[in-house]
């Protein structure tokens, strides 16, 4: 497992104006108003716009702080379905701290359920450990929760502006130079900024774009792929009287006013399957994970095709449900009381409902090159399951866009090469704060992964509990820079820095 270490990380000169007070408090341009001067200023200052490639809550949550701080923006998005999945978003404490500070905190808590524990079993129904989450609320603020994504995208995009979003734009490759950066997308339509931010997920087309670009200075760890991480996903259909699968048998998960994360283990296949039952919605959310053992995987370069046993092969994913289903149809149990099978699981779910995702697992060396820079996902990608990804890339956020205002309010009066000067080192500060935390997060998230399929074969169901219940807890919130956690806990930010590390030390 990664160290369990809380990162100190003090908020940078550019974000002085926001320590102390919610985004949706501030005013819109954090300036004070100074005359005709700063009028053209500001006027100038809305016209540097940011173009943000990937309309998913990465992208959503830097627009919403872009909005409230006064920098223009543009989202696009590649599908006409805002992207969305059909199943649920795991928040944890931080982040529901971060929709806090965004004003919208209220709405999300109405459409959601908290999540309370996590009960863990063997796919022969064994118990391994449980996890309570209960304890978050008294010492964070909140307790974590679990909200439909189509909810919760579309309470994010209620804050957008219509005019500044676009549906149905896939990015097919991008030219910059001194002075700006041209988007491309596959209708013919081009639109500029002054900078580019891919928050296009996993598999990025801004990042391939900008390891193709970067040639010969792409970092060589960058080069390798090894995708080792099958992920899974979808959400049944709504159950009722007229499914296979008796709404009954699932009483202790829809009919609770809190959600309990279901997690079973594979015995016989390296997976793990997790299901919560969505907010409001007599259906149930899942996700199945599969892990290719590391000495069973050769890397290749993205230059190569992958081999017949590559996770990128189209049908890896079909493939795994069907030996998931096979392979276990008579003991992949994901209620013991009620004898509710995965099988069932999937055969609820509808196949347009169900999404294959190829996971690296990995941290990416080059965030950015020029006025092209990347954020969540698409340069560190978590395993999906603890909500440790939204989290991070909403933090990403958090810290990139105050930097980028801080750069261009700084450059207002140059052109080129000198503004250009200014982003870098706007892009230098924002990896520099991101970077180690985001490396200890996709660690931990591997290590998670692995611990939980570690143990095969037919002697797993003997064993004691394999998992403590307050590994999890310890892992949803460890990965957080000190201005959160202060936030969180509720403490003025005048307080004495070292005390504080100090007093966090003592609690661990």
């Amino acid at each position: 497992m990664a160290s369990q270490r809380r990162h100190k990380h003090k908020y940078r000169d550019a974000r002085d104006g926001h320590k102390s007070k919610p985004y949706s408090q501030q005013s819109s341009l954090q300036t004070k108003s100074g005359g005709p001067g700063q009028s053209l200023r500001n006027a100038i200052l809305l016209r540097q716009r940011v173009v943000i490639v990937g309309g998913n809550v990465q992208g959503l949550v830097l627009g919403m702080i872009l909005e409230r701080i006064g920098i223009d923006y543009l989202i696009l998005e590649r599908s006409f379905n805002h992207g969305i999945t059909a199943g649920v978003q795991v928040l944890g404490a931080f982040a529901l701290n971060l929709f806090e500070m965004l004003g919208i905190l209220g709405q999300i808590k109405d459409a959601a359920s908290e999540l309370h524990r996590m009960r863990i079993w063997t796919e022969s129904g064994v118990p391994q450990a449980e996890a309570d989450f209960t304890g978050a609320e008294e010492r964070f603020s909140h307790n974590g929760a679990v909200v439909s994504c189509r909810v919760l995208q579309d309470l994010m995009r209620a804050e957008i502006p219509e005019h500044k979003m676009k549906d149905g734009k896939e990015v097919t490759g991008y030219e910059q130079d001194a002075d700006e950066v041209r988007v491309l997308c596959s209708d013919g339509s081009v639109y500029r900024g002054v900078i580019l931010v891919g928050c296009d997920g996993v598999q990025s087309t801004v990042r391939r774009l900008l390891h193709e670009e970067s040639g010969a200075d792409l970092p060589a760890r960058d080069r390798v792929q090894s995708r080792r991480t099958c992920i899974v996903t979808g959400a049944t259909r709504t159950l009722d009287g007229t499914t296979l699968l008796d709404p009954d048998s699932l009483q202790n998960l829809f009919e609770l006013e809190y959600a309990n994360n279901q997690v079973v283990i594979g015995q016989s296949t390296p997976y793990v399957a997790w299901m919560l039952p969505i907010p409001n919605e007599p259906r149930i959310s899942w996700m199945i994970t599969y892990n290719q053992p590391v000495d069973s995987l050769p890397a290749f370069d993205d230059d190569n095709e992958p081999g017949p046993d590559s996770m990128d092969r189209p049908s890896v994913g079909q493939e795994f449900l069907s030996q998931v289903r096979q392979e276990n149809e008579d003991s992949n149990v994901v209620s013991v009381e009620s004898r509710v099978h995965m099988g069932d699981i999937l055969d609820q779910t509808d196949p347009h409902d169900i999404r294959v995702v190829q996971n690296q697992r990995r941290l990416y060396d080059m965030w950015f090159k020029g006025r092209v820079v990347l954020a969540g996902d698409a340069c560190h990608a978590l395993v999906p399951g603890g909500g440790q990804g939204v989290l991070q890339a909403m933090l990403d956020a958090y810290s990139l866009a105050p930097l980028i205002k801080h750069a261009l309010l700084s450059s207002l009066d140059i052109a080129g090469e000198g503004q250009l000067e200014h982003i870098s080192v706007a892009f230098e500060c924002y990896k520099r704060e991101r970077y180690d935390i985001a490396r200890d997060a996709v660690e931990a998230s591997t290590n998670l992964s692995q611990l939980l399929t570690q143990q095969q074969g037919p002697s797993f169901d003997q064993q004691q509990p394999q998992m403590p219940g307050q590994f999890h807890i310890d892992f949803a919130f460890d990965f957080f820079p000190g201005w959160l956690q202060r936030y969180a806990e509720r403490r003025p930010f005048g307080q004495d820095e070292d005390e504080n590390e100090n007093e966090d030390e003592d609690e661990l």
